[in-house]
């Protein structure tokens, strides 16, 4: 029911749009990323090549905005080992969204190659004085730290990906206040799909910024459990102090704490940016040693992809 009617309204928003709205312009890029690796413990090494043709409209009449972006990937791998998550950015479909916008093309090109399309961007945006709402697939980010994010309650990027301009889109309901030009607020509610039945995330964020901290937190239900998190930032001789933390309850009725802190620079060295990022997190879902490593990719939050990294320190 709830697949139907989201889809119903993007299909009228879209028709609205295209009967007002100018020429919308058709934007893309294609990425390719040729990898090889030794082998290790983990496995056989091999070579792997992985290939993105995107393509992006957003079409606008007055308030309504309509998102649209739709992608192929190729992804040729030795061997599953090969074809590391770093080195192939954001090829992996999302487990846990709602609607089913990734299909593989009926072409076969061999067991080594994958070739997948997907709609990884189709939202329907209303905008009216400091409000906006957005419907459908979207973006959505409330990280603090810059590589090691525990308090990102969607999808987190893998700590190595070299390349981050766009990031995977989530199924789900949004709506952004905006009271001043340095505070906002906002709920998600986001139905999804997990290994062990439908969950729902429903959560609440404000951030505001004032004497020079930037200052924000989110609360409520994350996956069927109660959640709460807070950030800092704040500059001080010319580098950004960053900290954030989340508590968590497990099946269990524990409480897990999460949380990562960090500094970044940026110089500039022969006419170009030289950043320096050391960043450090515990991670209470993460394994204290080897011999838990096995448990911790059998866990849902690994499965549902909310862990960046393994390990309980990083």
């Amino acid at each position: 029911m709830r697949r139907s009617a989201l889809a119903g309204t993007l299909a009228a928003a879209l028709a609205a749009t295209a009967a007002h709205a100018q020429e919308p312009v058709v934007r893309g890029y294609y990425l390719n990323v040729a990898s090889a690796s030794g082998s290790s413990a983990y496995g056989a090494g091999g070579a792997s090549d992985f290939q993105r043709l995107r393509l992006m409209i957003a079409p606008a009449a007055g308030p309504l905005r309509i998102d649209v972006a739709y992608e192929h990937t190729l992804l040729y791998a030795q061997n599953a080992s090969a074809a590391l998550g770093a080195l192939t950015p954001g090829s992996q479909p999302s487990s846990i969204n709602r609607l089913d916008l990734d299909w593989p093309v009926g072409i076969n090109l061999g067991h080594d190659v994958q070739w997948r399309h997907r709609l990884d961007r189709l939202s329907a945006t209303l905008t009216a004085g400091g409000a906006e709402l957005r419907v459908g697939r979207q973006t959505i980010s409330w990280a603090n730290t810059l590589f090691l994010t525990p308090a990102d309650p969607f999808s987190p990027f893998d700590p190595s990906d070299p390349f981050r301009e766009y990031r995977g889109g989530v199924d789900a309901v949004r709506l952004q206040l905006f009271p001043s030009a340095f505070s906002a607020a906002e709920v998600v509610v986001r139905p999804e799909r997990t290994p062990v039945g439908r969950t729902l995330t429903a959560l609440a964020r404000g951030k505001l910024s004032a004497g020079g901290w930037d200052l924000s937190a989110w609360g409520g239900a994350l996956h069927d459990r109660a959640a709460a998190a807070a950030a800092v930032t704040r500059t001080l001789a010319g580098a950004a102090l960053r900290g954030e933390i989340t508590l968590r309850r497990d099946a269990g009725g524990h409480t897990i704490t999460r949380f990562a802190v960090g500094a970044d620079r940026r110089w500039s060295v022969l006419r170009r940016d030289l950043y320096l990022v050391p960043e450090y997190q515990h991670d209470g879902y993460g394994a204290a040693r080897a011999g838990d490593l096995a448990a911790v990719g059998t866990s849902l939050p690994y499965r549902r992809g909310e862990m960046q990294v393994a390990g309980r320190d990083v």
